[in-house]
């Protein structure tokens, strides 16, 4: 929904209300699977005090980084392992890399570019002062490749300290959904490990066309079993 609108935009919209529509739906609940972890968490989230609409919110915040966001982060790694596969060779030969490689893939390739910051007192960063009021672009992906904080920042290295990197957000703004990524990442690469030898890419990925989502539209692609 953010950026150039063209024919992007209305189909966006429509997504969105229809989303909406289903997790505002007063049947929504009673639908889900009684053992999911999606009903438990909403159920939790009402019986510890949550309005209805407030717990229903939240479990807005997984859907979000259960799909696209994941799935963006999910499919530059397997790009960066293809272009790296000493890396991927280091991953399969010690399995407690995994969850490292995945902080690796999302500081390296952060799936959200950018969110907009209200600013609640006048501060100076970097010799600029930003005023009280205003608001500010925080480009996550731009602090995950800082030199001064990360050595060499663009080599994709899954052994690297990742701690401090941007790509889940910070503070009160961390990523509600961030350990439910970090899970389905974990265990999908592990899975990967155990079955795929490596990865040849077989020709030049081609980014998606999304505001909002560092993604892939196509990464060409042979694994070797």
């Amino acid at each position: 929904m953010m950026g150039d609108p063209r024919d992007r935009l209305p189909s966006a919209v429509k997504n969105l209300s229809e989303l909406r529509a289903f997790l505002d739906d007063p049947g929504m609940l009673a639908a889900l699977s009684p053992d999911g972890w999606a009903n438990r968490a909403t159920k939790l989230a009402i019986e510890a005090g949550f309005e209805r609409d407030r717990a229903v919110s939240l479990m807005r915040d997984y859907i979000a980084p259960s799909l696209d966001t994941t799935i963006s982060a999910i499919s530059y790694g397997v790009m960066r392992f293809a272009q790296a596969p000493d890396q991927w060779a280091k991953l399969r030969a010690d399995r407690s890399l995994t969850k490292n490689a995945v902080e690796e893939m999302v500081r390296l390739n952060t799936p959200i570019k950018s969110l907009s910051r209200y600013v609640a007192s006048e501060v100076e960063v970097g010799g600029v002062v930003l005023p009280e009021g205003s608001r500010v672009m925080m480009v996550f992906g731009a602090a995950n490749r800082d030199s001064a904080r990360f050595e060499n920042p663009d080599a994709f290295d899954i052994e690297r300290n990742t701690k401090g990197h941007m790509g889940f957000g910070h503070g009160v703004h961390a990523c509600l959904g961030m350990h439910l990524a970090r899970l389905e990442m974990t265990l999908l690469f592990d899975a990967l490990a155990d079955r795929i030898e490596r990865f040849e890419q077989t020709g030049e990925p081609v980014p998606a066309a999304n505001s909002s989502i560092y993604s892939l539209e196509r990464l060409p692609l042979r694994v070797h079993v």
